[in-house]
């Protein structure tokens, strides 16, 4: 039990500490969170779905925020890219969505 409880709580507190990248489309949503920077991390395969929003948040307490994203619309952050800051993007003003396959959290 005591085990269970410190390693919830240290789940909870990385979150707490994380950038958060969110995902969504009109079925599916996927989260991703961190505290690294200019590395490229693909989505997961499951998430073949056209992007209707994203949401962005950049606070990290415990270290200095990033200034946005970069999402691909192929993995290994590769092909067209979307630039996006802290906050709701709508990466396709026409609502029909736009399929990304990876993403980039920027450097200071």
């Amino acid at each position: 039990m005591k085990f269970t409880g410190i390693a919830l709580a240290l789940v909870l507190a990385t979150n707490a500490r994380a950038w958060n990248l969110e995902f969504y489309s009109d079925f599916k949503h996927i989260k991703t969170h961190g505290t690294e920077r200019g590395v490229c991390h693909n989505l997961r395969s499951s998430y073949d779905e056209k992007t209707k929003m994203i949401y962005f948040n950049p606070s990290t307490p415990s270290y200095p925020d990033p200034k946005g994203y970069t999402a691909y619309s192929k993995a290994d952050c590769k092909g067209n890219k979307y630039y996006g800051s802290d906050g709701w993007q709508y990466p396709d003003k026409n609502g029909d969505g736009t399929r990304f396959r990876s993403y980039r959290v920027t450097k200071n």
